[in-house]
Formats: structure tokens, C-alpha cells, sequence
């Protein structure tokens, strides 16, 4: 049980709670549409959520059809609210009083993680762009660097076989940098490339956007992905941790969005590369 309130005490801590408040967080709001309140207070997304709230749907009829609400405890299990199901909205959910095996949330959700998508959860959200090659969209990642060559597989295993353009946008404290990017082009084979040389890219966070080559004209905007690069033991411990939180959103109710989705997994590749580098 002491274990139990320690745990609980420094997520409240991190997410911005008085440590001291009855109201210790049981999860936080991943993602929301039209109005909604808990205790009778406002919700907003990235916001924490106590244990025992009562949530409510509190816009307009007309809002109802396509308002909903996912939350996700701290044991990494979500509940997901939609007022398009006949009379779900017209009552108060409460959330759970208590979560069965709490302590696990640190070995998964680290302080970063809580932290930055509490405070910037809109900086995450990725803008999914109806590319010319929606198959071939790189999957959020660690990638393993190894003498200037980096792991193809986790980048480009959705791909067919042909020619890309990488391109390639630094990432820091959640802010892409649009100043310093470049690009470069790789031939693809999911049958026999497994790396790819890559010069200038070093250890971090970056923002991936692949095109075919050669560009279509009037082609939609790349489709992008953040991927952690890492090296050695870095690697190792980021991407079993990743693993961990990929496996997790899996389990997921399966009408969470994939906005949603990767906001979460952007955070989370945000919190690894700052505890890392």
C-alpha cells in the first residue's frame, strides 16, 4: 500500500497536481471532441482526471452526434465515450475508484512522457496528409545508428521496392526545425536492404517524410513520421522501453483514432530522446 501512494504522489507531481489533494489523478484525457466536463469543471485534452470522476457530455443536442472522449489511466488501459451511440451521452461515466497493478506505470510512462503531453498535447498531434503512397507511411520508431548506417526496416518495411526521398527535420523539445533539414535518396528493396548509409545524421529526434521518386506532379504533401535515432546501449534500453508503450496502445479501444494514437507515441519518443541524449 506504501508503495502504492508513493507512486501516486509523484504522478501528481507530474502532471501539476498538489501533492496533497484528495483528488490524486487516476489517467489523463488523450484526446476530445465537442464539450465535456468531470466534477462538473470543464475537460480540456492533456488534462489529468481524478479518481472516481464523473464525466459528462455537456454541449448542444446538435454537438452530440459527434462529440466524444478518450481517456487513458495510468495503467495504460483506455476508455473511449462516443455520443453517437443512442442515449450514451445523456448520463455521467465514472471513472474507476482504483487501478490493479498501478506501479507499473513507471517502468511506462516515464516523467517526461506524463509531463509533456499534459502541458503541449496539441504539439504532438500529427497532421495526416493523403500522400500518393499511403502504404508506404513510416511507422513511429527507435532506429538503431551503427556506423553511419541506420536500420532500414523499421523506416521503410511498409514500402514497395523502389527509389525515396528521405527527408530529414531535427527535432527539439517537441519543436521540429524547419531551418536545418535535408534529404537524401535510397534505394529500397523490403528483400534485401536491411541499412542504409546516412551521413550527417546523428543520435536525436527527427521528423520523416518520404516521397517516391520520381515526384508526381501535383503529388499531396509527404506523409511524416518521428523517429528516434539512437545508438549502442541507448538504443537497446529506448526501443524495449518503446516496445512496451507500442504494445500497450495496441490493446487500445479500437475506435481511438490514429490522430490520437500517434500524438500519444510522439510523446512518449519525445520523453525517451530527452532521457537519452
Amino acid at each position: 500500500m506504501k508503495r502504492h501512494a508513493t507512486v501516486f504522489a509523484l504522478l501528481a507531481v507530474l502532471i501539476g497536481l498538489p501533492l496533497f489533494s484528495e483528488e490524486k489523478p487516476i489517467g489523463f484525457v488523450l484526446d476530445l471532441t465537442g464539450r465535456w466536463s468531470i466534477n462538473g469543471t470543464a475537460l480540456s485534452k492533456g488534462q489529468a482526471v481524478p479518481h472516481g470522476g464523473r464525466i459528462r457530455f455537456s454541449g448542444t443536442v446538435e454537438e452530440a452526434g459527434r462529440a466524444s472522449v478518450t481517456i487513458i489511466l495510468l495503467n495504460n488501459t483506455s476508455i473511449y465515450i462516443n455520443c453517437g451511440t443512442p442515449g450514451a451521452c445523456g448520463k455521467d461515466y465514472e471513472l474507476p475508484a482504483s487501478l490493479a497493478g498501478s506501479e507499473s506505470l513507471a517502468d511506462r510512462l516515464t516523467e517526461a512522457i506524463l509531463k509533456l503531453f499534459g502541458q503541449k498535447p496539441n504539439q504532438y498531434v500529427p497532421a495526416l496528409a493523403r500522400g500518393a503512397i499511403p502504404e508506404c507511411r513510416l511507422q513511429e520508431a527507435v532506429v538503431k545508428l551503427q556506423d553511419r548506417r541506420v536500420m532500414a526496416a523499421p523506416l521503410l518495411a511498409p514500402c514497395r521496392t523502389g527509389r525515396y526521398l528521405l527527408g530529414w527535420k531535427k527535432i527539439s523539445n517537441g519543436v521540429v526545425n524547419e531551418v536545418n533539414a535535408f534529404s537524401f535518396e535510397v534505394s529500397w528493396d523490403p528483400a534485401r536492404t536491411s541499412e542504409f548509409r546516412a551521413d550527417g545524421i546523428q543520435e536525436g529526434l527527427y521528423q520523416i517524410s518520404v516521397s517516391p521518386l520520381p515526384r508526381l506532379q501535383n503529388a499531396d504533401a509527404a506523409v511524416t513520421s518521428w523517429l528516434l535515432i539512437l545508438s549502442g546501449e541507448k538504443y537497446s534500453r529506448a526501443a524495449a522501453e518503446y516496445r512496451g508503450i507500442a504494445s500497450a496502445v495496441e490493446k487500445w479501444d479500437s475506435h481511438i483514432s490514429l490522430t490520437a494514437r500517434l500524438a500519444f507515441l510522439r510523446a512518449c519518443l519525445d520523453g525517451l530522446a530527452r532521457k537519452y541524449q
